[in-house]
């Protein structure tokens, strides 16, 4: 396994490309948040509650840079990461997915690194 240090110092970071007024234009839902697993929480039932997925998990398995893309301009230095076929969010040290709203400290940890390493 990579360290997430060694998976920085590759070039794997992404910008964002959707812009914050955007973001709230386009999901309101977004703009009573106050911590960035608020907003996991509140995008990932909007995604289930408007059938683009069943699940979280279902996020992570194809929509997951869009859903990561959605957030970030609403959390204060979030970033979108991605690689090893996933896009999730890191903020404070922490990395966020759909099926990780709380936040893990090794990307790793995060459900869909678990489920390829089996």
């Amino acid at each position: 396994m990579q360290s997430f240090k060694a998976f920085l110092l590759e070039g794997r970071s992404t910008d964002f490309k959707v812009s914050k007024k955007q973001t709230l234009k386009d999901h309101p839902h977004l703009s009573s948040v106050t911590n960035i697993s608020d907003a996991i929480k509140k995008h990932t039932k909007y995604y289930i509650h408007r059938g683009r997925v069943k699940n979280a998990k279902g996020i992570n398995c194809g929509a997951c840079e869009r859903f990561a893309n959605e957030i970030t301009p609403v959390i204060k230095g979030a970033k979108v990461i991605s690689g090893r076929d996933h896009a999730w969010i890191y903020h404070n040290g922490k990395h966020y997915d759909s099926e990780s709203p709380n936040g893990v400290k090794d990307y790793n940890q995060l459900n869909h690194f678990k489920r390829e390493s089996k």
